[in-house]
């Protein structure tokens, strides 16, 4: 899994190309064929998904991203695709079309387009208090600007933030993707793609789709950041900062973001994983295999953490500790444990 954080603009440097401590092939998103199964999803919404295009007072393009057509002429997506940007087009099927912003919640980082002259139609909203993990769910946007791409997954957990929720999703979620839809089987939308991390596919991240009928309402223009909204925005901070000093290889000052945020959130798994992963990057395997069983307790699913568990192990020479981990993870991700299984020397003679 880990590392590779998709997000772009300003706001705590959205990252573009984050490289982690283990290579895996990612998987490849495409245009469905007839036989797969998310055929009639993408059938049924792709015309509602768009790309959007940011320049700069030259003309020149700057930012670009995807979005989604929630309401006539209206368009959502993530602010981070808008920071840099003095202009911004919408591209659907063959026509660009002059968009401004109308709305925007910082905080949540969704903003509304206006769009004049769209016809696409609207998505079907779902909520995410139907989403179950294990479910399958499919994410459609721009990758790299290839407009109209598909990629499937399932939900893999759903991060609660106070009384609300992150996706997370092993769907890939690339470089452009950003403010693309996660729709459910039924062709609902049920969350706005945001970021990822890592050419591993299960630490993608979506912004529940229930938060823009908050962003809709006549109210929100002006909205106070409330409590529960400062949490998630300080939370969506600390996971971007991690990412910004994995890319720098800065280990230390990973470990030290990490310990720090593990003091006041104990209970926070995914703290407790990079943790690990700093110990681990550093040489200190003890401690690394600590912070990862750590991680594991709080989460017992945790794929990622199980995986790097038994990277410790065959670094270290525990190749017995290694073949437990990897009977565990191939009941809980069966394609990291075949990454785990071609460690040479390690799970294999």
């Amino acid at each position: 899994m880990f590392f590779r954080i998709h997000f772009h603009g300003k706001w705590m440097h959205w990252l573009a190309c984050l490289a982690f401590w283990v290579v895996v092939p990612a998987a490849a998103t495409q245009k469905p064929s007839s036989d797969d199964p998310g055929t009639q999803v993408f059938a049924k919404v792709s015309p509602s998904v768009v790309v959007v295009l940011g320049r700069d007072m030259q003309g020149q393009p700057v930012a670009q991203g995807s979005g989604v057509v929630i309401a006539p002429e209206r368009v959502i997506t993530n602010c981070h695709v808008l920071e840099e940007a003095l202009s911004l087009e919408v591209r659907s099927g063959e026509h660009n079309l002059a968009a401004a912003r109308s709305r925007s919640d910082p905080a949540r980082d969704l903003c509304l387009l206006h769009v004049p002259g769209l016809t696409a139609p609207a998505v079907t909203r779902g909520s995410v208090r139907e989403l179950r993990v294990g479910q399958r769910v499919y994410a459609v946007g721009a990758p790299a600007g290839l407009e109209l791409t598909i990629s499937e997954g399932i939900v893999s957990s759903l991060r609660r933030l106070e009384s609300d929720v992150l996706i997370q999703t092993t769907a890939p979620i690339s470089r452009g993707s950003s403010g693309g839809g996660l729709f459910n089987a039924d062709g609902q939308l049920v969350g706005i793609t945001a970021f990822q991390f890592g050419q591993g596919q299960s630490l993608n991240f979506a912004l529940p789709a229930d938060w823009i009928a908050d962003l809709l309402s006549p109210s929100s223009e002006g909205k106070a950041l409330l409590a529960e909204e400062l949490t998630k925005l300080l939370f969506l901070r600390w996971l971007i900062a991690a990412g910004e000093l994995a890319q720098k290889e800065d280990w230390q000052g990973l470990l030290r973001h990490a310990q720090a945020h593990v003091q006041q959130h104990p209970d926070d798994e995914l703290a407790w994983f990079f943790v690990g992963l700093a110990y681990h990057h550093l040489g200190q395997h003890t401690q690394a295999i600590e912070a990862f069983k750590r991680a594991i307790a709080i989460k017992p699913d945790h794929a990622e953490a199980w995986n790097n568990l038994g990277l410790v192990y065959c670094a270290v020479g525990n190749r017995g500790a290694a073949i437990e981990v990897y009977k565990t993870l191939r009941k809980l991700n069966p394609e990291k444990a075949s990454q785990l299984f071609n460690i040479p020397g390690c799970i294999v003679p």
